[in-house]
């Protein structure tokens, strides 16, 4: 009888170790499935976050190189403009000194 009672006790001592030992490896697999999880969902957003400011940035870039480049073209065709209107000017003023000179002669 003291031997069954013995065996009785250690089994019942083995079970609740085994016990204890299944819950604490349920909560580490729990805290590093938390931990894993927190970290893939920190990397998402900093990788997200990051295309979203380089996205920013590089609109910025195009943008204000659209404007640089209109603004170029802007300023050759007022430059343009005024050699034309120039031109136009010298041929107004050669024709009227040109018939000034006429008149004169006659």
């Amino acid at each position: 009888m003291g031997t069954g009672l013995f065996t009785f006790i250690i089994i019942i001592l083995l079970v609740v170790v085994v016990v204890i030992v299944v819950e604490v490896v349920l909560v580490v697999v729990v805290v590093v499935v938390v931990v894993v999880v927190v970290v893939v969902v920190v990397v998402v957003v900093v990788v997200v976050v990051v295309v979203v400011v380089v996205v920013v940035v590089v609109v910025v870039v195009v943008v204000v190189e659209v404007f640089n480049i209109i603004k170029i073209i802007i300023i050759i065709v007022i430059i343009n403009i005024s050699i034309i209107i120039s031109s136009i000017l010298e041929v107004v003023f050669e024709y009227t000194q040109y018939t000034t000179y006429q008149s004169i002669l006659k």
